[in-house]
């Protein structure tokens, strides 16, 4: 069974919806496409870090590598201001992703090696499908992203897991 098999045609939808109130209501709007987000609270690093801790394999395609674009919850935090100032009508359609495109086997080991931990991945036709964004019109609304992929990461395993420690 697939991660999310509902994910990418409520992703469409919502997004079709948003471009049509903009026109219909004359609304401006912003679409920011979110590649992989993290930090304290979550996302999916954070879960598959979970469950490299809890000896699970972290599922990872078959054919490809599964590269993507975290973006850590701080660049989140500072960039939601100008995404909201370039709202449009037609609505403004920006890729959210980070500047550092790495591949989940990359940054699931990176995070175990720090917990001096072994991950293991099973690779299948059902792991997500992730993409690389091209960043360049996030770039010109909202600049570059100040945290590293390996330093938000660091930073979210330790917030999430005090009782841990970690390699330096």
């Amino acid at each position: 069974m697939p991660y999310s098999p509902t994910y990418i045609a409520s992703k469409t939808a919502q997004e079709a919806v948003a471009r049509l109130c903009a026109r219909l209501f004359n609304l401006p709007t912003t679409i920011a496409r979110m590649n992989v987000s993290y930090g304290p609270n979550g996302g999916l690093p954070a879960y598959q870090f979970d469950a490299v801790l809890a000896g699970q394999p972290v599922q990872v395609l078959v054919n490809r590598p599964s590269v993507c674009s975290p973006i850590y919850q701080d660049d989140i935090i500072a960039q939601v201001g100008g995404l909201l100032a370039a709202a449009a009508v037609p609505a403004t359609i920006v890729n959210w992703g980070g500047d550092d495109p790495v591949d989940v086997e990359t940054y699931c080991s990176y995070m175990a090696d720090m917990a001096a931990l072994k991950p293991r991945f099973d690779r299948s036709r059902d792991g997500i499908r992730h993409t690389v964004t091209d960043n360049t019109r996030r770039r010109e609304l909202v600049g570059e992203c100040r945290v590293k992929w390996q330093n938000g990461m660091r930073r979210m395993v330790e917030a999430r897991h005090p009782e841990l420690k970690l390699r330096t």
